[in-house]
């Protein structure tokens, strides 16, 4: 208990050394859109393949935002990131895959799938022809890299938080 309250007590002096102010002056706050704005578009945006979608979202996604995609039970979020990630890939991007939902054999699957045209339904059934493996082999390379990482095992938000940060330490991700 006394090492406890001594933790406690040396957490908060740290933190109160190194946290920034609460509250950003308004004259700070337009310093720093206009340097912003100064750099044009040096931080070009992740698109995400859809068009539409890309113009809701400014041109595409951006460091620093958390996008949730939400939706019921067997509607296509997985395919959907999956899409992204693989869009992502094609532009030279690093990618981190984080899901709780399916294995890093699924996730792959359906990435090959995305690149390949291979149909993720023959993949699964385990039906492929030998066109079909010639496809998955010449679309594999993107996927085996140094771009992209998965996890499956993260399962809060401040886990996710440190694979992340290991990640940007280790190279950086997008």
């Amino acid at each position: 208990e006394e090492g406890l309250s001594k933790s406690r007590a040396a957490l908060a002096r740290i933190s109160t050394q190194t946290a920034s102010s609460d509250a950003m002056s308004g004259e700070d706050a337009i310093v720093e859109l206009l340097t912003w704005l100064d750099q044009g578009d040096k931080e070009k945006p992740i698109t995400t393949g859809l068009s539409q979608l890309d113009m809701k979202l400014t041109g595409g996604f951006r460091g620093g935002k958390l996008i949730v995609v939400g939706a019921r039970p067997s509607v296509g979020k997985s395919a959907l990131l999956s899409f992204f990630a693989v869009n992502a890939l094609k532009m030279g991007r690093r990618v981190l895959y984080i899901s709780r939902e399916m294995s890093e054999r699924e996730i792959v699957g359906r990435m090959i799938s995305t690149l390949s045209g291979v149909s993720q339904g023959k993949i699964e059934a385990r039906t492929l022809s030998a066109g079909d493996y010639n496809a998955l082999y010449s679309n594999h390379e993107i996927l085996s890299g140094e771009n992209f990482w998965i996890s499956t095992r993260a399962s809060t938000p401040a886990a996710i938080r440190r694979i992340a940060l290991r990640m940007q330490a280790a190279g950086g991700v997008d």
